[in-house]
């Protein structure tokens, strides 16, 4: 392999899968980067959500994409959203959304399905707790003192090296 590398050149012939639902919607390939300008990570990110959307789709049936109701959708997002993230889970609603509004827009669907996608709130601070106990409150004003006691302490040696004042003197 080695000898491969440096002796030839070596080219990727891996072939990329299309655009999913790609002929369901044409033109979405493009939207995302020309009408949205979104850099090519998030592409990714769409072209692997809405590949597995489209799987999703072929596995529960579905014929056509202008026959798509909300039922679908809303199940779509129920069996995938316990194995991913918050952020992951927002980000696919998200996704799915903008593909919506594309078809509506385009006359693929009769009617604009983005609403059916409910989009869940992500809070920055959700992980802290709404309330502690007494016993944590407790152990942590142990804490907030003997770091003041420690930090007095140390201000106050500082202060008799600096001054030159004897240790029993205060």
């Amino acid at each position: 392999m080695l000898r491969l590398a440096c002796d030839a050149r070596v080219m990727s012939n891996r072939q990329r899968r299309p655009f999913p639902l790609g002929a369901a919607a044409p033109g979405f390939a493009r939207y995302p980067r020309e009408e949205r300008g979104l850099q090519e990570s998030t592409i990714h990110k769409y072209r692997r959500q809405l590949h597995e959307f489209a799987s999703y789709l072929s596995k529960a049936g579905a014929t056509s994409f202008a026959e798509l109701s909300p039922a679908p959708l809303a199940s779509f997002i129920v069996d995938r959203a316990p194995g991913m993230a918050p952020c992951t889970r927002r980000d696919l609603c998200g996704q799915l959304r903008i593909f919506l509004r594309f078809c509506h827009r385009e006359g693929i669907t009769d009617r604009d399905l983005s609403g059916a996608v409910g989009m869940s709130q992500v809070y920055r601070l959700a992980d802290l707790p709404r309330s502690i106990t007494w016993d944590e409150v407790r152990r942590i004003m142990d804490v907030v003192v003997r770091g003041a006691r420690n930090f007095i302490d140390n201000q106050l040696h500082h202060c008799q090296r600096k001054s030159g004042i004897p240790q029993c003197g205060i």
